[in-house]
């Protein structure tokens, strides 16, 4: 049975989301585009079963996806394959990447427009975007989630993890390298974002010696706040607050020069993060030494500052190699 009626197709479709009433309409109805634009609206399915002229047509394609971006993948192959297109498609949504070609899926331009509008599609690009730290870098910072669908390459990847993290503390959960999991600046971060109420969580996810480390187990959320200046830079050791440096915070300051270390280990090796190595040690030593003079003025507890500058020296002579 074939229809002819557009009043009865119209009255078919008002319950028929999918619009299989259409695949029943005559030719001639599958090729009326003002008449087909006006049911895409509503049924944008619909876009299957009409003509394969306007299959092609780009206004009518772009007004099926307006409505729903999954009408994309009744889109001809032309259209699926036309970057001017599909670049503009993508802002409606981004969702349409996964019906588009594979060299769209595989191409850079594509997915930086992607990342640009939240880059959560991202995930459906091809295995050589997703392994690309390039694009992949900038997208887990807009779109943290991303990091579920990147190579094992790039799960890997410390910054990468780290960029992830700082924007989603929750993805503990999706780190595998168990590296990771016991790298202090890295729960550190998770814990920070997601505060509070999440920090048993992240802890889950964290090496036994992290769990049991006193700054982590006793989740001091605003101690954990003050030691996150160090993760956006080393320098900031001499920010910290005076408190961390009497002797019953040994355990806190002890962490943050850790952390420091851990953190200077990932600079590429070169004279100047050398140089840069050696500034950062003294400038710990003498906030260190300051913070002590200044425990004695106010009679506070002293601390042992050899124990301390012994500390540092131990831990950066593992940067020599930097």
């Amino acid at each position: 049975m074939t229809y002819k009626n557009k009043d009865k197709i119209r009255k078919k479709l008002k319950y028929d989301y999918k619009g299989w009433a259409l695949k029943k309409a005559s030719d001639e109805i599958k090729n009326d585009k003002l008449f087909i634009i006006e049911i895409l609206a509503k049924n944008p399915l619909a876009l299957e079963f009409v003509s394969k002229e306007l299959q092609n047509d780009k206004k009518v394609v772009l007004e099926a996806i307006k409505a729903h971006p999954d009408a994309f993948q009744f889109a001809s192959e032309e259209l699926k394959n036309d970057k001017e297109f599909v670049l503009e498609a993508i802002e409606i949504s981004d969702r349409i990447i996964k019906y588009a070609s594979f060299n769209l899926r595989n191409d850079k331009d594509v997915a930086f427009k992607i990342i640009k509008r939240g880059a959560y599609s991202i995930k459906d690009m091809s295995h050589s975007i997703l392994a690309d730290k390039d694009i992949i870098l900038p997208a887990v910072k807009v779109g943290p989630l991303v990091y579920y669908s990147v190579s094992n390459e790039l799960k890997n990847d410390r910054e990468v993890t780290l960029a992830a993290i700082r924007r989603n503390g929750y993805l503990m959960e999706a780190i595998t390298s168990q590296e990771f999991k016991n790298d202090k600046e890295i729960v550190l971060a998770a814990m920070i974002e997601v505060g509070d109420t999440g920090s048993s969580y992240v802890l889950h996810y964290a090496s036994p010696e992290l769990r049991n480390n006193p700054v982590f187990k006793f989740r001091n959320y605003s101690t954990l706040k003050e030691l996150s200046v160090l993760i956006d830079n080393v320098e900031n050791f001499e920010r910290l607050p005076l408190r961390f440096f009497e002797s019953g915070n040994s355990d806190i300051l002890e962490f943050a020069i850790d952390l420091v270390r851990d953190k200077l280990k990932c600079l590429p090796e070169s004279d100047e993060n050398k140089n840069y190595v050696k500034e950062i040690a003294k400038l710990m030593k003498n906030t260190i030494e300051r913070n002590h003079k200044q425990l004695e003025i106010d009679a506070q507890p002293k601390n042992d500052k050899e124990r301390y500058d012994k500390l540092i020296d131990d831990s950066f002579d593992e940067l020599k190699s930097l």
